[in-house]
């Protein structure tokens, strides 16, 4: 009628194949299976109760044990100690949508009869369903520790080591993956969310979400990610140890590389990343441009980059104290003592900004300072603002603001602009040229320079003021002639002459001035020229006078 194992306070009934008792309420051997206690001679309790062949089942407070294979280990004042189940092993927790499989897995107990551990060892994978999301925990060996909430046993904790995964999926698709060598995870008190999880060695986390065609793939060795209290949704995330991420919304991607990565999601959309905080030596690159600094901080689009940043993009590197850069629109401002250093004997770098001076300067690398850049991507336009100064070769353009159109390559400076420059003489040394005016324009396509509102150019020979001056560089001898125009006044040492346009040859020291009429004052001897055109040379007493005007310059 039945076999009492005392050791373990439970009755095989043989007719039913099962144990029912006050132990595990019912132990299943299935028809053509066996049940086979092995009784200690000595104490006489069940030691061991193999239930074996296809499909043994063992039923507890806590859930369902199902295996090839379940094994009962008994201690020898009669308790469990645990349980071992192997081929295809799965434990279905009771109340909860939450499941383990694994090769092998084993039930550990404390007294009275409470779940104390888990192991599954060879294949090992945890799921569980919540109303806000599922989790999936994988690795080749999962250990759970679990403590008492309100009467019940609920996971505590849970390592996973092997190519270990932790993946938390919401409601809305938004995923979150967690890979590492070795994982380890904290639950809440009632064992269904969890808080926390850290991982070691290898470690890679991707975030994706659908709505937005956002994710973000890092790797590094060693990672943390906390959670939103009762969801699977991250609320903050680490990693450390050569970290290497990509970032893609849409069509656009960014790429990085530094010691630490953190971020942060909004507190009133989840699905948010508010904040991505990168530190320690920091790289990035995208499609337009790469850069370095010691700290970068995404918010949004808007990534700001502090501790000596620098921005390289086609052959232009730009320092600052610190950068702001719109990943959406490719917009970039630049803050506290800016340098930009363009150099146009690069070949995959801009054209020369203005090929100042003699013409030697045009290959050199261009330097400019300002307080202030900014960089218009959609327009291609870069503003430089606040205490101006380019520097090529020997020569050096000052102004409040400059304005370089990337499209064309053309150049403004506004507000005290002052040019210096160096001019070569047909004979003699070379000679330095100021040029004051309101206004500066550079046209590249034919290489004009233009100053505008009221002008003041100044030289060894004297000075000049009008109301517009040009000239053309020249290849390889830059800068050779000058034109002016309207209320021209030139002073030299014993002379004064006024005019509406004039011409100035810098290498041949001569000025070519027309007006209705031109005049010519000398000081020294009293004496007056004035005609149509006037020609005259510096250090020279001779003036040609012209009845007829020839043109001076198409402009």
């Amino acid at each position: 009628s039945g076999l009492v194992l005392s050791g373990i306070y439970s009755t095989y009934q043989s007719q039913q194949r099962s144990l029912v008792g006050t132990g595990f309420g019912q132990v299943d051997a299935p028809r053509g299976a066996y049940l086979e206690p092995r009784l200690e001679a000595a104490t006489q309790y069940a030691s061991n109760i193999n239930l074996a062949e296809d499909s043994a089942g063992l039923t507890t407070g806590d859930g369902t044990l199902t295996a090839r294979t379940i094994r009962i280990i008994a201690l020898p004042e009669g308790s469990v100690d645990r349980v071992l189940a192997t081929g295809g092993a799965r434990f279905q927790a009771a109340g909860v949508d939450r499941g383990i499989d694994g090769d092998d897995l084993t039930l550990r107990f404390t007294q009275p009869l409470a779940l104390q551990q888990l192991e599954v060892e060879g294949s090992a994978v945890l799921r569980q369903n919540i109303d806000k999301g599922r989790s999936e925990l994988g690795a080749a060996s999962i250990r759970i520790q679990f403590r008492s909430a309100a009467g019940k046993v609920a996971p505590d904790q849970m390592t996973a080591g092997g190519d270990a995964f932790f993946a938390f999926t919401g409601n809305a698709g938004d995923t979150m993956r967690c890979q590492a060598d070795t994982l380890r995870a904290r639950m809440d008190a009632g064992g269904r969310f969890p808080t926390r999880t850290e991982g070691e060695g290898k470690c890679v986390l991707r975030y994706q979400r659908p709505a937005r065609q956002e994710r973000i793939d890092a790797s590094g060795q060693r990672f943390g990610v906390d959670f939103f209290p009762q969801t699977t949704d991250a609320s903050k995330f680490r990693m450390e140890g050569g970290v290497n991420a990509r970032r893609t919304v849409g069509d656009r991607w960014s790429e990085t590389a530094s010691d630490f990565l953190s971020g942060e999601f909004s507190a009133a959309d989840h699905r948010q990343l508010s904040s991505l905080v990168q530190q320690g030596d920091v790289r990035f690159r995208d499609a337009t441009r790469s850069g370095r600094a010691k700290e970068t901080r995404l918010e949004g689009d808007l990534l700001r980059l502090i501790g000596k940043p620098v921005v390289e993009s086609e052959g232009v590197v730009i320092r600052a104290a610190e950068m702001t850069y719109e990943q959406r629109t490719g917009n970039l401002r630049c803050t506290g003592g800016v340098e930009t250093v363009a150099n146009p004997a690069n070949a995959a770098g801009p054209k020369p900004i203005v090929p100042l001076g003699s013409g030697e300067a045009a290959g050199q690398t261009v330097y400019i300072h300002a307080r202030t850049v900014e960089l218009d991507q959609a327009a291609n336009r870069v503003t430089f603002s606040g205490g101006c100064r380019m520097t090529q070769g020997r020569n050096v353009l000052t102004a409040a603001r400059f304005v370089w159109n990337r499209q064309d390559e053309s150049f403004t400076a506004e507000d005290k602009v002052l040019l210096t420059a160096t001019v070569k003489a047909q004979k003699g040394p070379e000679r330095r040229l100021e040029v004051q005016s309101g206004r500066m324009a550079y046209n590249p396509a034919r290489r004009r320079i233009l100053f505008e509102q009221k002008v003041r150019t100044t030289s060894a020979d004297g000075e000049m003021t009008s109301d517009s001056l040009w000239g053309y560089f020249e290849e390889g001898a830059g800068l050779r002639k000058l034109f002016a125009r309207d209320r021209i006044r030139i002073t030299q040492q014993a002379r004064e002459a006024t005019g509406d346009r004039a011409m100035v040859d810098l290498a041949a020291n001569q000025f070519v001035l027309q007006g209705s009429p031109a005049r010519v004052v000398d000081r020294a001897e009293g004496r007056t020229t004035q005609g149509v055109q006037l020609t005259f040379f510096q250090g020279d007493d001779r003036i040609r006078v012209d009845s007829e005007a020839q043109v001076l310059d198409m402009d």
